[in-house]
């Protein structure tokens, strides 16, 4: 069944295109369709683990307790600034998905994005380091 929506969208997809509708219009709608079929065949759409964001703070996760206990510190203290810095750096890495969409949409370089990004974004981690002094006596 999946493979004959796949063909029909993509026929009719080639279709519209090679009538000289907008091919950006005509790519959305199709991977909108696809999407939705998807859904509605049952099929999972977003994994938590990479739609998140948060795959950078799952891989680092493990180290917590250890660090806790040899530091004697709280560990969601160390846990909620490292959530909260995994999230932040996704913002400057010219390699994320929101940094090149936003760039291909504004249609600079994603470098550009990352620059203007970046010092609102550092300034945030300075931010989030100096409550979690505050808020938990590290």
């Amino acid at each position: 069944m999946e493979i004959i929506i796949v063909l029909l969208v993509l026929g009719l997809i080639g279709y519209m295109i090679m009538k000289e509708y907008n091919a950006t219009v005509m790519l959305l709608a199709g991977g909108m369709i696809l999407l939705f079929s998807a859904a509605i065949l049952g099929h999972p759409i977003f994994d938590v683990s990479e739609s998140s964001g948060l795959v950078a703070f799952y891989s680092f996760i493990v180290l917590i307790p250890a660090i806790a206990e040899q530091s004697g510190a709280n560990a969601i203290a160390i846990a909620l600034p490292m959530q909260l810095f995994s999230n932040l750096v996704r913002s400057i890495s010219p390699v994320s998905a929101v940094v090149i969409i936003v760039a291909s949409i504004i249609k600079v370089s994603p470098m550009e994005v990352v620059k203007r990004t970046s010092v609102p974004i550092i300034l945030s981690m300075i931010v989030c380091i100096v409550l979690s002094i505050v808020m938990f006596g590290i």
